[in-house]
């Protein structure tokens, strides 16, 4: 499974001494301590020692590759039932180190829908997105990572608040990221899929209802997976 994400947040701008509540609830075992259970997973598995020392409670997941090799792909994602809207803060201990070497590696990220952060040494990352879907999909990916030790934990998810206006600006961010995909070449069912999307999205902000933003944000995330797929067999 392939996941197309785009980091829309400028997190350097992002006011983290804004109020925010713990919503981590919304999260199935956030640390893995139930094992792989309520995660999607390719790749990764659980362990149980102290060598990722960011981790908490007995277990976290690695993919690891002896020193030297690249580590390549893996997934572990979840999707969040009935997500209110909102700017949310995910907190994640996680890395993709290349065991004995200080060079900073490549193709790892947090994602959280549409919105992605590079995952290099280890470190908490905080990714923030603003969610205007109802089941949001947040997890841990690599795509030819360049490492050789993928490892994460402690899934943690905080609710920053939210206004209309950053609603719509999502909107039209997805909008904006779809668009340019109806210049290339595709299937027909593809293509008119796409189309059907963006004018379903754009239809919603021209209406200016807020409410109806959910309905039209999921397809428009989804169906770039199949346009790039069908891309690529042109």
């Amino acid at each position: 499974m392939k996941f197309i994400i785009y980091n829309y947040i400028d997190i350097d701008s992002f006011d983290y001494s804004r109020s925010s509540t713990d919503v981590s609830h919304f999260i199935k075992n956030p640390s893995f301590e139930l094992g792989l259970d309520g995660w999607n997973n390719d790749g990764f598995q659980t362990q149980g020692n102290n060598a990722f020392t960011l981790k908490s409670g007995s277990t976290y997941i690695e993919k690891w590759v002896s020193t030297g090799n690249q580590v390549g792909d893996a997934y572990v994602y979840q999707t969040l039932a009935e997500l209110p809207m909102g700017v949310y803060i995910l907190k994640v201990a996680a890395q993709n180190i290349q065991e004995n070497s200080s060079s900073i590696q490549q193709n790892a990220w947090l994602f959280a829908n549409n919105t992605q952060l590079t995952v290099t040494q280890r470190a908490d990352y905080e990714l923030v997105f603003t969610n205007i879907e109802t089941q949001p999909v947040v997890g841990f990916m690599a795509e030819a990572a360049t490492g050789n030790w993928l490892a994460a934990d402690n899934f943690r998810l905080y609710y920053a608040g939210g206004e209309e206006s950053d609603y719509t600006a999502e909107l039209q961010r997805y909008i904006d990221k779809a668009q340019p995909y109806t210049e290339e070449k595709m299937q027909n069912s593809v293509a008119q899929a796409l189309a059907s999307a963006i004018s379903a999205g754009q239809t919603a902000l021209d209406a200016g209802d807020v409410t109806a933003y959910p309905a039209v944000a999921t397809p428009l995330r989804t169906v770039l997976d199949d346009v790039k797929t069908s891309i690529k067999a042109y």
